[in-house]
């Protein structure tokens, strides 16, 4: 289990850096288009396109490595109280969220698989014909990705949650 577990780990951690390499990709990309701009008068077709397209995608691919690292936003000030106060209601109210983001992500991501499908099968494509088109699977990919880690990532924190509750384990979500 703790190979696996390791495994999982990397694959995240590589979709992380994917998506730090398209954040620096983009940072390029805008600041020519903007220097072509400003310079010449000639913008790079397909900036608006690529950028919109890639954001998407970069939190989709960032999304897990960020839950794993405990670095989600969340409010958990009520959580934070309940954990130490009363850790069984903390950590079932935990499990609760955990189930919540669970369903999220498997609701995603079965809508997801038919289009990442159909863009691969009809090669969609986004923006103008003749200027600038991108086809759309790579994004429809990544989100899928991002979905099913996400799922993975969920339900590993639903189980520590269940073993916490179990255990009826005090935690100190703020520094003490």
């Amino acid at each position: 289990m703790k190979a696996l577990h390791a495994l999982f780990l990397r694959l995240i951690s590589g979709l992380n850096s994917v998506g730090t390499l398209l954040i620096f990709g983009l940072m390029m990309l805008v600041t020519a288009d903007v220097s072509m701009r400003f310079i010449w008068s000639q913008p790079i077709p397909g900036v608006v396109e690529i950028v919109e397209m890639s954001i998407v995608g970069i939190v989709f691919l960032q999304l897990t490595h960020a839950m794993s690292e405990g670095k989600m936003i969340r409010a958990d000030t009520l959580l934070g109280i309940l954990m130490v106060r009363v850790p069984r209601v903390g950590h079932a109210l935990d499990a609760v969220g955990q189930l919540a983001g669970i369903a999220l992500m498997s609701v995603i991501l079965e809508g997801q698989i038919p289009r990442l499908i159909e863009a691969w099968t009809e090669n969609s494509f986004k923006g103008n014909p003749g200027l600038f088109t991108a086809p759309t699977w790579p994004l429809e990919l990544m989100v899928a990705l991002g979905c099913a880690a996400g799922l993975i990532q969920f339900l590993i924190q639903f189980g520590r949650a269940l073993g916490r509750l179990r255990r009826n384990e005090v935690i100190y979500l703020t520094p003490q």
